[in-house]
């Protein structure tokens, strides 16, 4: 396995990881605390589908586009003629990292509401 495969998969991991912590805690939220949803198209999948199943295909969706946006990338650059490991590296940094280091906000902020709302 090549060290460029293996940090794609990390990198996609930590993406997903940080994806279920945000739909996670928002579920909590919204199930156990009675808080509600600030952001409009998480709002309306939890009215259409329910807070659980509205967040999972949500999450889905959006596991979804940041994949397939991130990885055409790569081949865009591939067939340009970008062979280098490093710049496929720094595409998935920034195509993973940026969404992971906003559903880790989302996640932490949400804790924190429900840390307060406990109290």
């Amino acid at each position: 396995m090549s060290r460029s495969l293996t940090g794609g998969r990390l990198a996609w991991g930590a993406f997903v990881a940080a994806q279920f912590a945000d739909a996670f805690t928002t579920v909590v939220g919204l199930e156990l605390a009675g808080v509600r949803e600030a952001n409009p198209l998480a709002a309306a999948a939890v009215e259409a589908f329910g807070a659980p199943a509205g967040l999972a295909l949500l999450s889905l969706v959006v596991v979804g586009v940041v994949t397939a946006v991130t990885e055409v990338g790569i081949v865009v650059l591939r067939y340009r003629g970008e062979s280098d490991a490093w710049v496929r590296g720094g595409v998935r940094a920034l195509g993973y990292g940026i969404p992971v280091a906003t559903s880790l906000a989302a996640a932490a902020h949400n804790a924190v509401l429900l840390a307060s709302v406990a109290a």
